[in-house]
């Protein structure tokens, strides 16, 4: 099941799966957050034929999501050759809700001076499930599996159950490598 389904170009309607941990009648605003950026990379990939990568995304958080119809804007704030700041807006009832800003820059190769000080998180299957519904209620809670170790803050797993796993805090991950479209065009 998708967290949400796609109703027209710009429109789209929340599942159950979307449902707060907080509030269970608003959204938790994770799945909103990797929409915004997959229609940032959407977005990217329909008028450009050079690709740039997603290098740093925020997001303006200006209210409770309800779990209703919201649409997304995207637009070009800095147009550039080899960098450009895109933004793409959800909107509830004509209201902004989250805002999301990204820079896409060109990626150079960096592979000889690759590397980082921080040991390599294990892999999911080598972790111990933890199980986020036992603190926290909301069909996104329940729709994740997360595994985690207690090697640093902020070092786990975490995919959509039957999705493909998301390495968190250890390497940036893009849009398009999350799990948040399935494959009937809902996302």
């Amino acid at each position: 099941m998708s967290f949400f389904k796609r109703l027209d170009a710009k429109r789209f309607r929340p599942t159950d799966l979307v449902s707060g941990a907080w509030n269970v009648r608003e959204q938790h605003v994770a799945p909103a957050l990797g929409l915004l950026a997959h229609a940032i990379e959407l977005d990217h990939a329909v008028r450009r034929d050079s690709i740039l990568t997603m290098a740093r995304v925020s997001y303006d958080i200006l209210g409770t999501l309800p779990i209703d119809e919201f649409e997304i804007d995207v637009s070009v704030i800095r147009p550039g050759r080899t960098i450009e700041l895109v933004e793409a807006r959800l909107s509830h009832a004509a209201r902004a809700i989250v805002i999301a800003r990204a820079w896409l820059l060109q990626t150079p190769d960096t592979s000889a001076i690759s590397g980082t000080p921080v040991l390599a998180i294990p892999t999911p299957e080598t972790l111990a499930l933890w199980k986020p519904e036992t603190l926290w209620r909301g069909g996104f809670v329940r729709s994740i599996e997360v595994r985690r170790s207690l090697l640093g803050v902020g070092r786990a797993w975490s995919r959509k159950f039957s999705g493909a796993w998301l390495k968190l805090a250890d390497r940036w991950c893009s849009a398009s490598q999350m799990p948040i479209c399935s494959t009937n065009g809902s996302y």
